[in-house]
């Protein structure tokens, strides 16, 4: 793909130029899964293994950062769908070849973006070259229309009732709503275009369990839950404009896992 005739947001040369002495080649695995796993037995950290249902696959995870991550992507119903290590980078740096593997692929509902998930105390630690090497990276992902943005544990603290909520939220990730409570819900939310979790729960008979399985459809881009304000009866919820094709989706899935 043709480069961008802007310059580059940290000083000339133009990006072209960038670009040229890069020599930036994609690699990404014959199956366009993860490039590499992080279980070799030889990390003194927590990994594991997250069961998104999002991706319909498990995601793996190599700090606590990188789990709280997933867990933003999972409930955030403007990401449809993201994948860990989605490819390696190889390009030159300082006359020098390196490769570069970006923590996440994030396919959100305006844009694709590549994410990179930090401390900020590493950040704060982190060597002049090394900065240089990322922003290279980041001119090369830029000329294909791309982005590689940073997430810090700041984003947690500072949009500290969201991600609370997303925790509960997360917690209802293995329900699967009936046939009947679909239809049910629905019906309601049609003939209510902007409702409450607690009205919604009502209608399902039971407040404390529809609830939870007003959050399931949450995960499944059904329904939109404001989660900026403490979760409650009060939360309002709607169906998203998509609702028809994720429903369509989720009934399929149901098939399949009976079938």
């Amino acid at each position: 793909m043709k480069a961008r005739s802007d310059l580059d947001p940290y000083g000339p040369p133009a990006l072209e130029e960038i670009l040229a002495r890069s020599e930036g080649i994609m690699e990404v695995a014959d199956d366009r899964g993860p490039v590499r796993t992080i279980f070799n037995g030889r990390r003194n950290r927590p990994v594991g293994l997250y069961p998104s249902v999002k991706c319909r696959r498990s995601i793996a995870w190599e700090s606590r950062l990188e789990r709280r991550t997933i867990r933003w992507l999972e409930v955030d119903d403007t990401v449809i769908n993201y994948m860990e290590q989605p490819h390696r980078l190889r390009f030159l740096f300082r006359g020098q070849r390196t490769h570069y593997t970006p923590d996440f692929i994030v396919q959100t509902e305006n844009r694709t973006v590549f994410v990179e998930v930090k401390y900020r105390s590493d950040i704060f630690k982190m060597r002049p070259e090394d900065r240089d090497r990322y922003r290279l990276a980041r001119s090369i992902y830029r000329s294909i229309d791309r982005d590689l943005v940073f997430v810090t544990d700041l984003r947690f603290k500072m949009q500290k009732v969201w991600h609370e909520n997303a925790q509960v939220v997360e917690e209802s990730r293995r329900l699967l709503p009936s046939d009947d409570q679909l239809t049910i819900i629905i019906d309601h939310l049609v003939s209510r275009p902007r409702s409450t979790l607690g009205a919604c729960a009502a209608a399902f008979g039971s407040p404390l369990h529809g609830q939870r399985s007003l959050m399931a459809l949450m995960l499944r881009r059904v329904v939109r839950i404001d989660l900026n304000i403490p979760l409650g009866p009060d939360s309002a919820i709607e169906l998203r404009k998509d609702y028809a094709a994720n429903l369509h989706n989720l009934v399929a899935a149901k098939t399949v896992r009976h079938a």
